[in-house]
């Protein structure tokens, strides 16, 4: 049961940083949109 709860916490922290690095890199790098 202990090894699922540290799964789980490394599963929301990997979420976080994925989050904050999305804001950090602009959405245009991440989804290359041709501007009209």
């Amino acid at each position: 049961m202990q090894m699922l709860e540290v799964e789980v916490a490394w599963v929301r922290h990997g979420i976080m940083m994925a989050d904050r690095v999305r804001k950090l890199i602009p959405s245009k790098i991440m989804y290359p949109v041709p501007s009209i």
